[in-house]
């Protein structure tokens, strides 16, 4: 659990965050790709939502 690996799942959650307000990608979409990148960085738990 290093930081570098929470700023970089939180900046993904931003831009996912942006896509799905813009219609590119749908909220199941955005939530399967959010676990994905938790499964792979493995940010602190404060980050998960």
């Amino acid at each position: 659990m290093s930081q570098q690996n929470n700023v970089k799942f939180r900046l993904m959650q931003k831009a996912l965050e942006y896509l799905v307000e813009k219609g590119a990608i749908t909220k199941e979409e955005s939530d399967r790709t959010s676990r994905y990148n938790a499964e792979i960085l493995r940010p602190d738990r404060e980050y998960i939502r």
